[in-house]
């Protein structure tokens, strides 16, 4: 795998043609890391033509004013629940229309076997007060979130929030009290910036796949079930103002 360290904030150091040719040279997975002056992007693709592709977006960025090049926190794109099989969220979609959405044994481990289910949350809904609360959370989302609040989390509302994420995790909860009041499944591709749990003051930009579903626990309470996939170059990198 070749490594393209790009750092927006030094233009002087950048070498789009010779990032180009890196790309075209090589025949395996091409990783991008970019850094700009509010956030940084780390993203592996396993084709050129995609890292090439995402190049030119990181390019376009490079020609704003470095204030244009602040991104907008978070964006969510609406799309067809069952739009894009071949990935793994459309694939966990097929499967969890086949069970009705109850989340027995035989569903997660089929979630696990898509490679879902270590990103994967359930949240318990509480009929007579209306509020989500967390059962379940996917050992994934400790890179992004932090360990201690994968673990801290079980049994507290869905807007339980880790310190240095407040923004982000009110910003997801809305769309969790959302599904459960239409009752409907929802699928986004989603770009956001989300606190970096290890380095104070960084914020990751990631594009990730998501599948909120109304669920039901196995013996019939009402449940959130949430899935979701990073997936590199899912969206265009614009600025805010785009």
């Amino acid at each position: 795998m070749i490594l393209l360290d790009i750092d927006l904030t030094r233009a002087d150091a950048l070498d789009w043609r010779g990032y180009r040719r890196a790309i075209e040279a090589m025949r395996g997975p091409v990783r991008l890391l970019v850094k700009s002056p509010d956030w940084q992007c780390d993203e592996s693709f396993g084709h050129p033509a995609s890292a090439i592709k995402r190049l030119a977006e990181i390019e376009a960025l490079a020609g704003l004013d470095k204030t244009v090049i602040r991104q907008m926190p978070h964006r969510a794109i609406p799309q067809d629940p069952v739009s894009d099989n071949a990935s793994k969220v459309g694939r966990a979609m097929r499967l969890v229309d086949r069970h009705r959405t109850r989340l027995t044994a035989s569903l997660l481990e089929r979630l696990e076997e898509i490679g879902v289910l270590r990103r994967a949350m359930v949240l318990a809904l509480d009929e007579d007060t209306g509020e989500l609360t967390f059962r379940y959370i996917g050992l994934g989302h400790a890179k992004r979130m932090g360990a201690d609040w994968v673990r801290d989390a079980i049994g507290r509302p869905h807007d339980y929030t880790p310190a240095h994420q407040d923004r982000y995790t009110n910003w997801v909860a809305g769309f969790y009290t959302d599904t459960i009041r239409r009752g409907l499944p929802v699928r986004h591709h989603i770009d956001s910036l989300i606190p970096n749990v290890h380095q104070r003051g960084r914020q990751d930009r990631v594009n990730y796949d998501r599948l909120l579903a109304p669920a039901r626990m196995v013996d019939g309470a009402p449940a959130l079930l949430l899935l979701s996939e990073v997936r590199p170059g899912l969206l265009p990198l614009a600025p805010y103002n785009c």
